[in-house]
């Protein structure tokens, strides 16, 4: 079979592979440093898993694909900034909201991988 572009399984009209396999790499960062607080591995190792999931948001925001998913990348985002809250404050509140805007960040990109759209067709 030919590789290449344009050789991968297609998916819904507006999908672009590339852009969902950064973008689901980022999400799977920031899911490690959810399971990390949530498993209180320590700071030390939280404060990494927050370094590396930041730099890999930052690394994907600041490229054109993530303008196919502004939705997903500032729930990401906003996951974040509450994990940094979290860590910093022993917020107890900023887990929760962060877990929501992480829940929210996979809806998305789930949409857009199904549908290529980050919402949802409004009935």
């Amino acid at each position: 079979t030919p590789s290449g572009p344009g050789s991968a399984t297609p998916g819904p009209q507006g999908v672009n592979p590339a852009v969902l396999e950064r973008a689901q790499t980022v999400l799977a960062q920031v899911q490690k440093l959810d399971s990390v607080m949530a498993l209180a591995l320590g700071k030390e190792e939280t404060q990494n898993r927050l370094i590396d999931a930041h730099a890999g948001l930052q690394e994907f925001a600041a490229s054109p694909e993530s303008e196919a998913l502004p939705l997903t990348v500032a729930n990401l985002r906003l996951a974040l900034a509450y994990y940094r809250r979290r860590l910093d404050a022993e917020d107890s509140f900023a887990r929760a909201s962060a877990k929501e805007a992480l829940l929210k960040a996979r809806t998305y990109l789930k949409n857009y991988e199904e549908t290529g759209k980050e919402e949802p067709a409004q009935p």
